[in-house]
């Protein structure tokens, strides 16, 4: 949500009427979604170039952490916070691309690992090489005092996001 676009303008507004609103609060919350999607943003733009959403990178990452242990689907799923058919999809992606491929377990031929292939680890590396870039160019723009302290209230914001304690009276 841009910071001067007319729904963040709105919200701001109807919370000014509301009991217990605290203005900066609310505006620091717009504030940081606005940044998440604009530092997306610039994460899309430069992996489209190399054809990957965002999904297609987190698996890339995922398995290439993991190389060279295989990995089921489901811990995918798991470790990219996504569902099983995402998955399957991504992976369908990324194998017709030759930067995957399936494997059947020997013993329980009902279970598939999905592995990296050399083509797919130079991807990973080369994706880990831009997110590294993109966060050092963000990086300048902090002064190093200030990262403790923001970091520890994203993280606190993104536990209560997570565990559901965000929820306040309507």
């Amino acid at each position: 949500m841009k910071r001067e676009a007319l729904p963040f303008r709105k919200v701001l507004q109807v919370a000014v009427q509301r009991r217990h609103f605290q203005a900066g609060s609310y505006r620091v919350i717009l504030e940081l979604l606005s940044t998440a999607a604009a530092v997306r943003a610039l994460i899309r733009r430069e992996f489209s170039g190399l054809r990957l959403g965002e999904l297609d990178f987190e698996v890339l990452v995922s398995l290439y952490a993991m190389d060279p242990a295989g990995v089921t689907p489901s811990v995918l799923a798991a470790y990219t916070a996504t569902t099983r058919p995402s998955i399957t999809e991504a992976v369908d992606r990324l194998e017709l691309r030759g930067l995957t491929r399936r494997e059947r377990d020997a013993i329980d031929r009902r279970s598939v690992a999905v592995h990296l292939t050399p083509a797919g680890t130079a991807m990973a590396q080369e994706c880990v090489r831009r997110f590294i870039a993109i966060a050092a160019g963000l990086a300048v723009h902090l002064q190093q005092p200030n990262a403790g302290p923001l970091t520890e209230v994203c993280n606190r914001l993104s536990d209560a996001a997570t565990n559901g304690s965000a929820r306040q009276q309507r």
